[in-house]
């Protein structure tokens, strides 16, 4: 019998992950809230603009060290975090209105299942909120890890998904892989 592997488990659809809320922002005068900009909000980073990124055609081809998947990754090229890797020209667009570009077969998902992984670095400030790392919508199942270390996962498709990330980020430099 074939084992179910992590994005197959529909009883679980996530791990470590918050709470999900509606995401408020909280900003230190009015005139900058009605500005209606999330950077100007205190404490806020954006983690959006070029990422490394390598893709796969299943998720089993990536690296299990997340050691030598950073070398590898820090070698790859970049592209735009917001993006679409399709639109990059990764992997092949899909839009069907009629039938699914997949079998159904829950929970089971086929093995040829396009992956990418991204990498970042950012440095880190402490300030007087808690860390937490938002994700406004990711297309699949991700995995995210910071400085080497598992922080979560979340089944479903461009849901908000957001994590503590205190007991895992450092002041200064922090590197950031999140697998789709």
């Amino acid at each position: 019998m074939r084992q179910i592997k992590p994005w197959e488990q529909l009883e679980q659809l996530g791990e470590n992950r918050l709470e999900q809320t509606t995401t408020f922002f909280r900003y230190e005068k009015e005139t900058l809230a009605f500005a209606m900009d999330e950077t100007n909000q205190s404490g806020y980073q954006s983690l959006n603009g070029d990422w490394h990124f390598s893709y796969y055609d299943y998720p089993e081809a990536v690296e299990k060290d997340l050691t030598a998947l950073t070398k590898q990754l820090q070698a790859s090229p970049l592209i735009p975090v917001p993006s679409c890797w399709q639109l990059e020209g990764y992997d092949q667009m899909h839009y069907t209105d009629v039938l699914y570009p997949f079998p159904i077969n829950p929970p089971f998902v086929p093995t040829e299942n396009p992956t990418g992984v991204y990498y970042r670095t950012f440095d880190y400030q402490v300030n007087d909120r808690v860390p937490r790392l938002l994700f406004e919508g990711v297309s699949s199942y991700f995995e995210c890890y910071l400085n080497g270390k598992f922080v979560g996962s979340n089944i479903g498709s461009r849901m908000e998904t957001t994590f503590d990330v205190s007991e895992f980020i450092q002041v200064g430099q922090n590197e950031l892989i999140v697998k789709v």
